[in-house]
């Protein structure tokens, strides 16, 4: 085996990318190699990382890249690593986050930003395709400093919905950086506040969340199932139990057979009959027609009229 192909096995195994030590290790001189980047038989995509042009360009290649480039200790985090959990909302990345024992060893990169993280230890590091990746509940801390709230209540839902982290643990490990003076307590705490007990599944249901907000609708548990003693009724999206008030919402009410409606409308039956007031709305009208949910929820927030609160 030749050293262009023992540089081709290696770039293989790991999304087309090689590095200065591969090729110094297959016995290639620095002139050689440089004279293969000039011929474009090789990119360079990040310092001492290149890259076959065959190989296809993806955002997991590039991290990977900048990851190899920095070395040992290195690895994925912030935005980055929510993008390779697979967090709702950060599909989109453009910038690679990689966190290091020391950034001041590192050459100045374009396309990534590199943290300085000496805090870091073992317990915060998990494998994701062979990539080290800060485990959940460290890459939901470090996005409170460069995320949005709303990108970073997306975060924690889908990663308690995905069972990556509990709520519990997060506060856990937060009470314990509360006395370090770290400046996204306060970011995850009002994060926290605001999330509903149990999880949402859709971005439908977390944008109906951001509208009740806006009335000031009280607590809300997401996702709870109803029972009557011991026997099942019904799963639904949004429960105040203040209120004795049910909300689902709909992005497929118009697509639904004939049985499921049938069995839709006896579940409906079934919730009203236990006391519940019941509220549907649609995902047009979340998405598009806002002023419609925010008017039904002001108005179920009123008091009952004095009958219709005797019969519930």
């Amino acid at each position: 085996m030749n050293a262009d192909q023992k540089i081709a096995r290696r770039a293989a195994a790991r999304l087309g990318l090689v590095t200065h030590d591969d090729v110094r290790k297959a016995g290639i001189s620095a002139r050689s190699w440089q004279r293969r980047v000039a011929q474009g038989v090789w990119v360079r995509v990040a310092p001492l990382v290149y890259a076959s042009p065959m190989a296809p360009r993806t955002f997991e290649q590039l991290v990977r890249a900048h990851v190899l480039s920095a070395g040992r200790g290195a690895a994925v985090s912030h935005r980055s690593a929510a993008f390779l959990h697979g967090f709702d909302g950060f599909g989109g990345e453009r910038v690679v986050h990689i966190s290091v024992p020391d950034v001041r060893r590192l050459a100045p990169r374009s396309g990534a930003i590199v943290h300085s993280r000496e805090d870091l230890t073992t317990a915060d590091i998990t494998a994701v395709r062979t990539l080290r990746v800060t485990t959940p509940i460290r890459t939901i801390i470090d996005l409170a400093s460069c995320a949005t709230e709303r990108e970073l209540e997306n975060a924690v839902d889908s990663a308690v919905r995905n069972r990556q982290l509990t709520i519990a643990l997060l506060q856990l490990r937060l009470a314990e950086l509360r006395d370090s003076g770290w400046a996204g307590v306060r970011t995850l705490d009002r994060v926290l506040d605001v999330l509903p007990k149990g999880e949402l599944h859709t971005r439908l249901e977390r944008d109906y969340l951001a509208l009740s907000r806006l009335v000031g609708m009280p607590e809300v548990s997401g996702q709870l199932v109803l029972r009557k003693g011991s026997q099942f009724m019904a799963r639904v999206d949004f429960a105040y139990p203040s209120l004795r008030l049910i909300v689902e919402v709909s992005g497929r009410k118009g697509h639904m057979t004939s049985d499921e409606q049938t069995a839709n409308a006896a579940r409906h039956r079934r919730i009203v009959a236990d006391g519940w007031r019941y509220i549907e709305f649609t995902s047009e009208e979340v998405f598009r027609r806002p002023a419609i949910v925010l008017q039904d929820l002001r108005a179920a927030l009123q008091p009952l009229p004095p009958l219709l609160r005797s019969l519930s």
